[in-house]
């Protein structure tokens, strides 16, 4: 069978939470439900607290088969991959702390939504090797004053998107790049930011100015039931069927099989 690889962060990974506060038995994310479309079989490669360079990263350290898709959501552009000096072992790793804090930030006590945040992924892919690489913050570096932040990340972001995008044509395979966390909606004036931007191949970049997390980020009670749980804007799998059944279409326009 035909291989999809799948490759972001935890948006990409996909996650156990079925609706809003709830649990299934199943990990399912954007790859799951593309495979399952396409009639390929899915190879996961997406962890949690991934970045647009660690992606680029998997492009160059994995062996891809011939004809593979290869299909790509944004992480988010503040972050960067950083080689650390001991083995990032917990790829599934149990959020308690985590959601604890979730919570707390909302002052609500909701054991349904604690349960969910904890547990949502604790299955889904596990890793083929060590991984030496961890996540870093940009903002959180000791960067001099004079440097633009905002500006610098969205540097940094269209030079991967461009470099993932040489890397794709050099491996001569078919790939779909859909936002999770970032997009392309960010005007600059700089003159050698606005040309990187236009070399951008946007042919099989889905909805390059729109993110999942424009849904999941939205509070208002309608876009509460795409989260993962009170507090947890992570993207549930009523959230992917509403990006899948948006995407068929935009498939079909393409060609992709």
């Amino acid at each position: 069978m035909l291989k999809l690889y799948n490759l972001g962060c935890s948006f990409a990974r996909g996650n156990l939470a079925d609706s809003y506060n709830h649990l299934s038995n199943q990990n399912i994310g954007p790859g799951t439900l593309l495979a399952k479309f396409l009639k390929r079989e899915e190879v996961n490669l997406a962890r949690n607290g991934n970045s647009l360079d660690g992606i680029l990263k998997d492009l160059y350290t994995n062996n891809f088969e011939k004809d593979s898709l290869i299909l790509i959501g944004t992480p988010p552009k503040v972050r960067f991959y950083a080689f650390g000096k001991k083995i990032v072992s917990k790829v599934n790793p149990i959020r308690k702390e985590k959601a604890k804090s979730l919570l707390r930030k909302f002052s609500i006590r909701n054991k349904e939504a604690e349960e969910t945040i904890i547990k949502a992924f604790s299955k889904g892919p596990t890793p083929l090797k060590e991984n030496c690489f961890h996540t870093e913050k940009w903002q959180n570096l000791n960067l001099h004053s004079d440097i633009d932040i905002e500006g610098h990340v969205n540097y940094k972001f269209l030079l991967d998107i461009l470099s993932i995008q040489s890397r794709l044509k050099v491996l001569n395979l078919k790939y779909i790049i859909y936002n999770n966390l970032a997009d392309l909606n960010y005007e600059n004036n700089n003159w050698e930011l606005i040309n990187l931007k236009k070399q951008i191949d946007l042919q099989f970049y889905f909805k390059p100015y729109f993110k999942i997390f424009d849904w999941t980020n939205d509070q208002s009670v309608s876009n509460q039931k795409y989260q993962v749980a009170t507090g947890d804007t992570h993207p549930n799998h009523t959230c992917y069927l509403k990006w899948f059944e948006e995407l068929k279409p935009w498939l079909e326009s393409k060609g992709i099989k």
